[in-house]
């Protein structure tokens, strides 16, 4: 299995909390590029490609608990989309398998027609009590929107108690007070910061597991190009928490 694009032009490590809750994060919708064609693209890995159905797809990544029983990680409508589809959604799973140290597997990635929280639709969310994922069908019409949405949701399971995200994203912010800002030739200041913080995650801003999470899927956007903020901070995600 090798490792998607976005995570080789990260580079290998080179660097020498939040409670548990029961948040949901939501996903925002997505926009395809103007002309209706995917905005972007994603990697894909000879494991999952080769894979010829959704049973094969599910058994790849089911678990056996103590006492020999089957888990398996997919469910819902997984079934009834386009293989590509599938596959798209199995890659997204797999890049942070493949990128990050080993974390256990959510207790399962259910894709359902519609996501809603707080009676909105959203792209995927992930409850954090029943370490569950949920991806909506109907707002991820493209596979790469899937494959994304899915690495967004993962790394929110990934880091569910918010440590790294307090880490990296507060670090983040202090690196740049220190960095000259190309435009004005002086130290980042207050407002350009929350500016950079709100273009990368929206509402969502004042939330640094959020701010991380749209950092990972950003990195991964080559044709959208990442802000000076996005790029420490995947820098210092990854540096911490890469594979070995």
């Amino acid at each position: 299995m090798r490792l998607s694009e976005a995570a080789k032009r990260l580079g290998p490590a080179r660097l020498t909390g939040e409670p548990e809750c029961d948040r949901i994060t939501p996903r925002p919708t997505r926009v395809l590029a103007a002309d209706g064609t995917e905005a972007y693209r994603y990697p894909k890995s000879d494991v999952i490609q080769k894979m010829a159905s959704f049973e094969e797809i599910n058994e790849h990544f089911s678990t056996t608990d103590y006492y020999g029983n089957k888990k398996y990680l997919f469910s819902g409508r997984m079934k009834d989309l386009p293989l590509e589809h599938q596959k798209a959604i199995a890659e997204g799973v797999l890049y942070v398998q493949e990128t990050f140290k080993k974390r256990p597997l959510p207790s399962t990635i259910r894709i359902q027609k519609t996501a809603t929280v707080n009676e909105k639709s959203v792209a995927g969310y992930y409850d954090a009590r029943n370490l569950k994922i949920v991806i909506s069908e109907t707002t991820n019409k493209a596979e790469a929107e899937l494959y994304l949405t899915v690495v967004h949701e993962m790394i929110h399971h990934y880091d569910r108690y918010g440590d790294e995200a307090e880490y990296c994203v507060g670090y983040a912010i202090k690196e740049l007070q220190k960095t000259i800002n190309p435009n004005t030739r002086t130290a980042y200041a207050y407002a350009d910061i929350q500016a950079m913080l709100g273009s990368l995650a929206g509402r969502s801003s004042n939330k640094k597991d959020e701010v991380l999470a749209y950092a990972i899927e950003k990195n991964m956007d080559v044709k959208k190009g990442n802000s000076t903020l996005t790029e420490i901070i995947v820098r210092y995600f990854y540096e911490r928490n890469g594979a070995k």
